[in-house]
């Protein structure tokens, strides 16, 4: 299984008065494009996904941004496993975790999660994700 990790997009940052929001379209393509590149199965984003300056708003802008920039990736097959960190208000992202559960429950009393979308957790979890051949990893 082909895995990139990153850490830290920080997405919906402000330095100041500074948006920062098409640089950080920018870097998120770039990640995509990687991915295209090497045929990654797997991308880990471990921590810190959104600044904690962050609005519901612009949080759902972001993930429409990746959701459109992964299209490929997640027709293919492509899992985006996000998990946050400090930066990352819980509230926010419980709402937002809440949101795409709706759109695709995972159910599975296995812990299989199904492949071609993104998870975002924010409490310890351990899943298992199968890969192209069908054989099993645990993340």
């Amino acid at each position: 299984m082909r895995i990139l990790h990153t850490a830290d997009w920080h997405l919906c940052d402000k330095l100041g008065r500074n948006d920062r929001t098409e640089d950080l379209k920018q870097r998120v393509e770039q990640v995509a494009t990687l991915c295209e590149e090497h045929r990654v199965e797997v991308l880990l984003i471990a921590g810190d996904l959104f600044s904690e300056q962050a609005n519901l708003q612009d949080m759902a802008a972001a993930l429409q941004h990746i959701r459109t920039t992964f299209k490929p990736f997640f027709e293919r097959g492509g899992t985006i496993l996000a998990v946050t960190g400090n930066h990352d208000r819980d509230t926010k992202v419980d709402a937002v975790r809440s949101g795409m559960l709706l759109a695709s429950p995972n159910t599975a009393a296995n812990r299989e999660l199904q492949r071609g979308r993104m998870y975002l957790f924010n409490s310890l979890a351990w899943v298992k994700l199968s890969n192209h051949r069908g054989e099993f990893v645990q993340f």
